[in-house]
């Protein structure tokens, strides 16, 4: 069984030894990865590239086809009609989902910035906290 001094005589060789390098290199490490975890499930969930690919196509693949039997002013107009409100509605519904899919992003990034500053910051701001309220009278 250990005695009190001698956990004391460990205490700087464990905080040194393993606490420093996993509090400052290992979990930012998993910080990041996580983050990188996260804003690949995010681009599975909402995939920009693809939504960008395919920004003008129909929607749902609605679409008419004109049938060349001649000239008729009446089938080609109503053709038209559908193809380019199919497609307009598509460019809607896919920048909508595109706008939507950017602002996750960003707002991930920004949480996880948040976090990895303030998992950084930490031991300062509390060795601080401690050194101001050891100081003043309350």
């Amino acid at each position: 069984m250990l005695g009190l001094l001698e956990i004391i005589w460990l205490l700087p060789g464990l905080f040194l030894g393993s606490f420093l390098p996993w509090y400052f290199f290992e979990e930012p490490k998993h910080i990041v990865k996580n983050y990188i975890a996260y804003a690949a499930a995010f681009l599975e969930i909402i995939s920009i590239p693809f939504l960008l690919r395919t920004l003008v196509s129909p929607w749902k693949s609605i679409t008419d086809e004109y049938e060349v039997k001649g000239f008729n002013f009446s089938e080609l107009a109503q053709s038209l009609t559908l193809n380019v409100t199919s497609r307009v509605i598509g460019f809607l519904f896919r920048s909508i989902t595109l706008v939507i899919g950017i602002a996750a992003q960003i707002l991930l990034f920004l949480f996880y910035l948040a976090y990895f500053i303030a998992w950084i910051l930490y031991p300062g701001v509390l060795v601080a906290a401690i050194a101001y309220f050891t100081s003043t009278s309350l």
